[in-house]
């Protein structure tokens, strides 16, 4: 569990020597390696490096609980107290456990066998809140606070690999807008669903999609009046320089300095691709036209034309 961070503003986290691995006196508990940063600017940043960190160790954690800042406002106004949190900051504080925390609740009569239940009390959890920066800060403004966190415990009851990660329902969701775009087209075309099935595998060799998420994923494009969403700018992990932090804040992250990716020593990782946040596909120019009520550009004509082509012809 790392500690908190100490008043300089310094982030104090443990850095892991080993891969994860199983304990020899509890085979069934894995350790995970621990995050090498713990205080972050915004909500935002914490999630992006929240993000990278579970694509390197294989974790997966989901939101269990979070307290907003109108509500702990109300607290803080009924204890009399002077500091309340801006309400842009949104959220006062998170609780994140395992996807496989918690206890199973069999809901079957018995009709049918339940081959597999995801939760299986797996003990990872981690708490994050709002704390206030150090020094003479202005409390009022959303720079007078930061993210911390503030406690974690990333041990496990169950194996974490590539395998395991990448066939969790939240990594099998298909995201790539030209391919949502092809897979629109080939749904307007009478494609058959198999075949929409392995022009997804291959054009996303790393996402282990199941029929079931085909059907749901052309169920979604029918309902919804499907529009490809467009990608956004390649976000970056980073953390201020302690020395310039307030500094980077007031002058929105001018001074802000890039990291190498936050997991070192991670085992297995060749087993599963990670993702370099530099190299995220970025569109700079974009020429809309309007084709059957979609918005698309001209890097997406070209795809469509060219891989749907090539794919269908073969």
């Amino acid at each position: 569990m790392p500690p908190d961070s100490d008043d300089s503003g310094t982030p104090a986290t443990s850095i892991p020597s080993d891969t994860a691995t199983s304990c020899t006196d509890q085979p069934s508990h894995v350790q995970a390696p621990l995050m090498l940063t713990t205080v972050f600017p915004t909500w935002e940043d914490f999630g992006v490096y929240m993000d990278e960190y579970q694509r390197q160790t294989f974790q997966v954690y989901v939101y269990k609980t979070s307290t907003s800042v109108v509500n702990r406002n109300k607290t803080i106004t009924r204890q009399k107290g002077k500091i309340l949190i801006p309400l842009e900051l949104k959220f006062y504080a998170k609780t994140l456990i395992c996807t496989y925390g918690g206890k199973p609740q069999y809901r079957g009569k018995g009709i049918r066998p339940r081959q597999n239940y995801r939760p299986k009390e797996c003990p990872a959890r981690m708490n994050v809140l709002l704390k206030r920066r150090p020094g003479n800060c202005d409390f009022s403004k959303p720079s007078g606070w930061r993210i911390v966190v503030t406690h974690h415990r990333a041990v496990h009851n169950h194996p974490l690999n590539a395998e395991s990660f990448l066939v969790h329902p939240r990594n099998r969701k298909v995201e790539n807008p030209m391919v949502l775009e092809a897979v629109s087209a080939l749904r307007k075309a009478g494609v058959k669903q198999g075949v929409i099935r392995n022009y997804i595998s291959e054009k996303e060799p790393n996402k282990k999609v199941t029929q079931a998420d085909v059907n749901n994923l052309l169920r979604r494009i029918q309902d919804n009046n499907f529009i490809v969403p467009l990608p956004s700018p390649a976000p970056q992990i980073a953390r201020f320089t302690t020395e310039g932090e307030d500094r980077a804040r007031n002058e929105q992250s001018s001074e802000l300095v890039s990291t190498t990716p936050p997991i070192d020593n991670v085992g297995a990782r060749d087993q599963a691709p990670t993702v370099n946040i530099d190299e995220l596909p970025i569109i700079h120019e974009c020429s809309p036209m309007e084709s059957d009520g979609h918005t698309i550009n001209r890097q997406h004509q070209h795809f469509l034309k060219v891989s749907l082509g090539t794919f269908l012809s073969n």
